[in-house]
């Protein structure tokens, strides 16, 4: 992993012979949760481009011990270098709970694993699930800036709004409002 995030931090790619040498044996056995987070977590921070840090983790066939049992895709906007909306990107195609528990049990912190769940939840938002979720919103104060690839501009626009009135008593109170 630090081979990943060094070549990343550098723009560089890794040669050859490391890489074929990390193929050969490439199990984190000794690697604690821990260590594998920070490394993460650094790469994010760190790299010239966050999706050639995660490329260059897939390349060395690492992705599966980063993030065991979720699907991956190295396919993000970088444009914010928040860990949280980057690795809800990164996780897209997962079911929010089972991220959050395996996040968990990577040692990353609450806040992270809470807004990656929002995040991914906020991604199949419908009229029926805005109102949780303008509730966990508002309990993370998470910035309206990282939904914009989670929802189309529309939605991001409407959610934003609607998480500034009042809470409404039943749906007729959302129509209404214009929700």
């Amino acid at each position: 992993l630090r081979v990943a995030r060094f070549a990343a931090r550098m723009g560089s790619s890794v040669d050859d012979a490391t890489r074929s040498a990390i193929l050969e044996d490439n199990q984190l056995i000794d690697v604690s949760h821990e260590r594998i987070k920070e490394e993460v977590l650094k790469g994010i921070k760190q790299a010239e481009s966050v999706m050639d840090f995660f490329e260059i983790i897939a390349d060395l066939d690492l992705m599966g011990q980063v993030f065991p049992r979720l699907t991956v895709t190295t396919k993000i906007i970088e444009s914010i270098r928040h860990p949280s909306y980057i690795l809800a990107q990164l996780l897209i195609d997962n079911n929010p709970k089972q991220t959050k528990k395996v996040l968990k049990s990577m040692a990353y912190s609450n806040d992270i694993t809470d807004q990656v769940e929002f995040l991914l939840n906020f991604f199949a938002i419908d009229h029926r699930t805005a109102p949780a979720l303008k509730k966990v919103f508002k309990r993370l104060k998470i910035s309206p800036d990282l939904l914009q690839p989670f929802a189309d501009p529309h939605t991001v626009s409407t959610f934003s709004k609607f998480t500034t009135l009042p809470p409404a008593a039943n749906p007729r109170d959302l129509m209404a409002q214009g929700l």
